[in-house]
């Protein structure tokens, strides 16, 4: 009687060992997912700010583009003059003296 008790202990032994293995697995695959659904999470906010970014850019530019426009149109002379003076100035900047 013995014997036949400790082949049904160990018999649910391997019963339970079977089990954990298969709730480890389903635990792993829950883990998996939550990280892969995190992570397409983040991908997108981070797109949305670079998109974001990236518009506010675009606006700035386009507002300092119609702002030198509108300098140009009110006073020519004056802004070839500020132009003509900051190229001279970006090109001693940018020239490497030897």
């Amino acid at each position: 009687m013995a014997t036949s008790e400790i082949e049904k202990e160990f018999q649910t032994l391997k019963d339970d060992i079977t089990k954990l293995r298969a709730d480890m697995g389903s635990l792993v695959g829950s883990v998996s997912d939550e990280a892969k659904n995190r992570a397409n999470v983040t991908g997108i906010r981070v797109k949305d700010q670079v998109n974001q970014s990236k518009q506010k850019i675009t606006n700035k530019v386009s507002d300092a583009s119609t702002q030198a426009k509108q300098q140009f149109d009110d006073n020519p002379l004056l802004f070839l003059l500020t132009s003509f003076v900051v190229g001279i100035l970006l090109g001693r900047l940018f020239t490497s003296s030897k």
